[in-house]
């Protein structure tokens, strides 16, 4: 908790100090911060304020000592009272969010920055007033002769002549030769080398970002990095930092590309060195040839620290680096580095300059597989990206699958822009939304056009190209930073599965569209038609999410949970959505007496509500219903017949050879469903073909007679009774 406040109050002062050059600062945020702080300290600290805004705008105090100043008073004052909540409301109330660069170095910057990820600057604080402009030296005449190229003085004085490119008074002094004093201007043009090693930024005024730290993902209000899970190895490299900062040397962390390098040394120098200790970014490109002289003069009692992420990038041919590396280490400076496995083994053996500077580090290496401890220790985390990290990694190390979830996500976002690679990013998405439904083991060809291009998942007429263009799928499948694909092999070869931070990105990102009872049904169809593992998970998933879209009145939802339910074999829950259906609309009534006789055998029962739908205007459950009577006609002509009723046995055996005509047979057969067996995955249909077989059957004796019933003998007098 003390390192969550201590960000809490750097970010805090930070906002106070850029709030001063506000032109309302009088007006907003003084009075706010007043009040917090009085509520703490019982202290009006609104002249110290104005003394120190003051002694900003007059250059005597640096942005960056007055918000080490207030970190200090803040960090206090959280000791006295409990006002984070206040605090955290005074930093969003009055963060700087129109600035894109930073005024001192000109590096961009993002929304909402604080402080200049590049030199720690306060973004946004007053300025010092410029001074006022001296008068202008008046030259004194010189005698003495000046020699000037004579190309250059004819070109100017000579009429006539062309005159040369020089913009207004500006003289060109490269080819000229002067005897005698001269008033100009010097521009000398190059890289500036480090600023005095006193000036650079603390460590408590540094974001982790800024030092090389790759962004997880993230939505909403989550913040881009994710609390520091500890790993086996920081013991280790607590006790090379701590004998850095004490007396200087290079440490290197080592490892696998995305291992957690760069995180893993920050860590452990914030764990080990003090928030005043000054850190040396050093950026690709910089001359650390300049660095020992930055060094000079610096105050003795402080700590500096050089920052090398990913130190092979200043390595070069000559070995330009080995000299300062040995001068800073002797300057009893820590050098942090790190490297990944490869350059190090390429640049730490043999007989070459780098060799020799690398021969004296001390290192630490990591890899992208975590031990069980340190996934234990990650498993007891609550930021959902890290939980995430447990669940949908698969076959990524931990690092790797945080890493990875951004590069991943923006790609898969952007495919669908117009002109992108639009059907590749239709693939990501089915894969990514059937995962999320519960089938995680993968997709095939013909899985993917059963719900884009047959059940129409995402509507609108969006369909796929059969089959499936082979760029698409090597688009989707490349390893991104040689690691992963949006897509990623499926437990079964041919198929394939959305990679797990796509997936985990989905989950949370509050942009993308619920998912609808159409789309839970037909990934619930999907998985017992391909038979995937998964099948009853997804199943079973689908009936939780669609039950709550029937709660809030979805009036297609009751529909999908018949069908869901009589396909899991779960007969109270079947009959009451079918139930729900029928109550809700009676044309579509004879779908709960389709359950009743399909499943239930339950003719006496059934052929009311499929009765209810016809007579209610619907065509299609007519003929089965007329089949269906006509059965039923047969079985009370037969009962009649036995109970010694003329007419009925005068008319039954007509009845009988009438149905036994092989033309009348034949003309039922061909109006019989074809499949003997009704299909068990994902569940039998309750169609009307099954219906009108049911009853064919039934005539035709080649099935028990679902007719008889527990009722009197006397028949009712119509077929509702």
């Amino acid at each position: 908790m003390s390192g969550v406040l201590d960000d809490l109050a750097a970010a805090a002062a930070g906002v106070l100090v850029s709030s001063m050059g506000d032109e309302d600062w009088e007006e907003r945020a003084k009075p706010a911060f007043v009040g917090i702080y009085e509520q703490a300290m019982h202290q009006d600290v609104g002249p110290m304020l104005e003394g120190h805004r003051s002694e900003m705008r007059g250059g005597t105090l640096s942005p960056r000592d007055a918000a080490h100043i207030w970190k200090d008073k803040i960090r206090e004052a959280f000791r006295k009272a409990i006002i984070a909540g206040e605090i955290d409301r005074f930093i969003k109330d009055f963060r700087q969010i129109t600035l894109t660069s930073c005024p001192s170095c000109a590096g961009p910057v993002e929304l909402h920055d604080i402080y200049c990820g590049g030199c720690g600057d306060v973004l946004g604080a007053p300025a010092p007033a410029p001074p006022a402009p001296a008068p202008a030296p008046t030259p004194t005449p010189v005698s003495v002769p000046v020699s000037i190229s004579p190309d250059s003085l004819s070109a100017q004085l000579i009429p006539g002549l062309a005159p040369t490119p020089f913009p207004q008074d500006h003289v060109d002094f490269r080819q000229a030769s002067f005897n005698a004093p001269v008033i100009g201007v010097q521009n000398n043009y190059g890289a500036m080398g480090p600023a005095p090693a006193d000036g650079w930024p603390r460590l408590g005024e540094l974001r982790r970002r800024a030092l090389g730290i790759r962004p997880v993902s993230s939505f909403g209000d989550e913040p881009a990095l994710p609390p520091y899970i500890p790993r086996d190895r920081d013991a280790e490299l607590d006790r090379l930092v701590a004998q850095g900062l004490w007396e200087g040397g290079l440490v290197v962390v080592t490892g696998e590309p995305l291992a957690g390098k760069t995180a893993t040394a920050w860590a452990a120098l914030h764990r080990k060195a003090d928030d005043h200790t000054r850190l040396f970014n050093a950026h690709a490109g910089t001359d650390l040839r300049e660095l020992p002289a930055a060094l000079r003069g610096r105050d003795p009692s402080g700590t500096h620290v050089v920052w090398l992420d990913d130190l092979e990038r200043h390595f070069d041919e000559r070995g330009l680096v080995a000299g300062p590396l040995a001068q800073l280490a002797h300057e009893g400076v820590l050098v942090l580095a790190t490297m990944r496995d490869a350059a190090y083994e390429a640049h730490r053996f043999g007989d070459h300059p780098t060799a020799h500077a690398l021969r004296g580090a001390r290192t630490v290496d990591l890899t992208c597989e975590w031990s069980a401890a340190e996934l234990a220790r990650l498993a007891q985390s609550d930021d959902p990206r890290l939980v995430d990290a447990v669940r949908w990694r698969g076959e990524l190390g931990v690092t790797q699958f945080l890493s990875m979830g951004p590069e991943l996500w923006e790609e898969w976002r952007r495919a669908s822009r117009p002109g992108g690679r639009w059907s590749g990013q239709l693939l990501v998405r089915a894969a990514i939304d059937a995962a999320r439904c519960g089938a995680t083991s993968g997709l095939s060809a013909e899985a993917w056009e059963f719900l884009i291009n047959d059940r129409q998942i995402y509507g609108g007429g969006t369909t796929l190209d059969i089959p499936v263009p082979p760029d698409d799928l090597e688009w989707a499948s490349r390893p991104r930073l040689g690691v992963a694909g949006l897509l990623v092999p499926g437990a079964e070869e041919g198929t394939w599965r959305a990679c797990g931070t796509l997936v985990a990105d989905a989950i949370r990102c509050p942009d993308l569209p619920p998912f609808t009872p159409h789309l839970w049904g037909s990934m619930a169809w999907m998985a017992g038609k391909y038979d995937l593992p998964e099948r009853a998970e997804v199943s079973r998933a689908a009936r939780d999410a669609v039950r709550v879209d029937a709660e809030a009145g979805d009036s297609t939802a009751p529909v999908i949970l018949g069908v869901l339910s009589t396909w899991a074999g779960n007969a109270p829950e079947a009959r009451y959505w079918w139930g729900r259906v029928a109550e809700e609309n009676d044309r579509e009534a004879h779908m709960l007496g389709r359950y009743l006789l399909l499943e239930q055998g339950e003719l006496t029962e059934a052929l009311p509500h499929i009765q209810r739908a016809a007579e209610a205007g619907n065509p299609e459950p007519a003929q089965e219903l007329g089949f269906l009577l006509l059965a039923r006609a047969q079985h009370w002509l037969s009962v009649a017949a036995e109970n010694g009723n003329a007419s009925a046995a005068e008319v039954l055996p007509v009845l009988m050879k009438t149905l036994r005509d092989e033309n009348l047979q034949a003309a039922l057969a061909r109006h019989r469903t074809p499949a003997t067996t009704p299909p068990t995955i994902p569940g039998p249909p309750l169609s009307s073909e099954r219906a009108i077989a049911v009853a064919l059957d039934t005539l035709l004796g080649r099935r028990p007679d679902l007719t008889h019933e527990a009722s009197p003998a006397t028949p009712p007098d119509t077929v509702k009774e």
